[in-house]
């Protein structure tokens, strides 16, 4: 009879313990770092001085949830550009899955800006991989 409470016991918590393949949550550098994202990035129509950045988040392959912070980041982006920083401009908890993206609003926080952009960033092999165009310039 033990036994048979032990397995109904161990079958139940089982049930509503979290599976291996939950939904892993990550930084929005860390699920970049990991290839876990792949960023579509925009300035934003009508403005000059790229102040902000459009930010289009897909997963990579399997589902992710991206807690997006206030908190400054910077992504590696390799050649020609280096780097992207920024801020959000309000934390979100975005889940995604491939082929359903979301989208994010940042504050780019040097002087050195993309004032005119439509680019993809990823990571690739553990390589930052860049594909489109962008125009940078020193705004103060």
């Amino acid at each position: 009879m033990k036994a048979l409470l032990a397995f109904a016991f161990v079958a139940l918590l089982g049930a509503h313990a979290p599976s291996a393949a939950a939904q892993q949550s990550m930084t929005l550098k860390a699920a970049y770092d990991a290839g876990r994202v792949i960023i579509d990035v925009e300035t934003m129509p009508g403005e000059t001085r790229g102040e902000r950045l459009k930010l289009t988040l897909a997963a990579n392959e399997k589902p992710v949830t991206v807690n997006v912070t206030t908190e400054p980041v910077v992504l590696n982006m390799g050649m020609p550009f280096d780097s992207v920083s920024f801020r959000a401009t309000a934390a979100q908890k975005l889940d995604l899955k491939p082929g359903v993206p979301a989208t994010v609003v940042v504050t780019q926080l040097r002087e050195l800006r993309f004032v005119k952009a439509k680019f993809q960033i990823m990571m690739d092999g553990g390589q930052p991989a860049y594909v489109g165009s962008a125009t940078t310039d020193h705004v103060k």
